[in-house]
């Protein structure tokens, strides 16, 4: 079944697309450069209404020698990479035919259990059998027989463990398609069980890593979005900023390769323990500052602990250098006598 994407308006509307080709554009005293010419035309017969060169991120002179060169302001986002697709595999078409079996399967249930609640009835020997039923279905009902032989039946139906079972396995599946292994919701599934916090995080991170693969796509897909964000201050802000020494400087005198990257995953519940403990590690043995540690421990109020932590560093810093020039001295005496 198609579904109706359209917009249901009271206007009439026309749709236009626009067309990207890389073109070599040339100025009058300028040497040629390459940038993208953007065409807007009428969807429905292509009739061309209007070009320009690349509104966005085009190629910009920042000063006499230095140029920013053009970009596409697009980025593509496929968390499940496909060869032969350019949006990659759908993360709810796999889940869609297991989504209606179970919709089927609760419904059975749900029936039983109504038939459990309220059982159907067998009558023998009862001349009017469809009373006797209504009477029977209703609250305080009772029915009368002059038979000898009349009497009523429950027929109980039974929810069998197979039932159950194939829920689970439904389930089950449902974890498997989706990337989201039972050992994050139901740790106790794991076979043989969960030990200890330490077992846990370690089959956790076992588990997860189709969706660290997922998650660095997107992170990747992030980082290309924050570059072409930080590209477009660079050629239209006027903002000034400071270095630490107080030397204020524009975005654009900036390196025009500067990228952004975008590092998340590891901030994740499920990584945060590993992280944690790799941070451990790597400051005992030397490998990272007391800034960077505070950064990868992520805690609250991350950013004035990481002040406190800078000048904490710049104190002890200052220190040895006092403790050096004080042995230097000593040094010095010693030397003389």
């Amino acid at each position: 079944m198609e579904m109706d994407l359209e917009a249901q308006v009271e206007e009439p509307t026309v749709e236009f697309v626009d067309l990207w080709e890389r073109r070599l554009f040339r100025r009058k005293g300028e040497e040629p450069f390459e940038d993208w010419l953007v065409t807007t035309c009428i969807a429905a017969d292509c009739t061309p209404l209007a070009q320009r060169r690349n509104p966005d991120l085009p190629h910009t002179a920042v000063n006499m020698r230095q140029f920013m060169p053009a970009e596409l302001p697009f980025a593509l986002l496929a968390p499940r990479p496909d060869p032969e697709y350019l949006w990659g595999e759908s993360e709810i078409e796999n889940l869609t035919m297991l989504q209606d079996w179970l919709e089927d399967h609760l419904g059975d249930i749900k029936e039983i259990v109504k038939k459990m609640l309220k059982p159907p009835k067998f009558f023998s020997g009862v001349p009017d059998f469809e009373e006797a039923g209504r009477a029977m279905n209703t609250i305080d009902g009772s029915y009368g027989s002059p038979e000898p032989n009349a009497k009523m039946e429950k027929l109980m139906p039974e929810l069998r463990p197979e039932t159950l079972r194939v829920y689970q396995m439904i389930l089950d599946m449902f974890a498997d398609t989706s990337g989201v292994p039972t050992s994050f919701t139901d740790p106790a599934q794991q076979a043989g069980g969960v030990r200890s916090q330490g077992h846990f995080s370690m089959a956790a991170g076992i588990g997860a890593g189709r969706l660290r693969d997922m998650a660095l796509v997107v992170e990747e897909f992030l980082g290309d979005v924050a570059t072409k964000a930080f590209h477009m201050m660079q050629r239209h802000s006027t903002d000034l900023f400071t270095v630490e020494d107080g030397k204020p400087f524009l975005l654009s005198q900036l390196p025009h390769s500067t990228t952004l990257t975008v590092d998340a995953h590891s901030s994740a519940p499920i990584f945060a323990e590993q992280t944690q403990q790799k941070a451990m590690m790597m400051q005992k043995a030397g490998a990272i500052t007391p800034e960077d540690f505070v950064e990868l421990i992520d805690p609250p109020n991350r950013d004035e602990y990481k002040q406190r932590a800078r000048q904490l560093a710049k104190s002890r810093s200052e220190l040895q250098e006092k403790m050096m020039a004080i042995q230097e001295q000593k040094a010095l005496k010693t030397a003389k006598k």
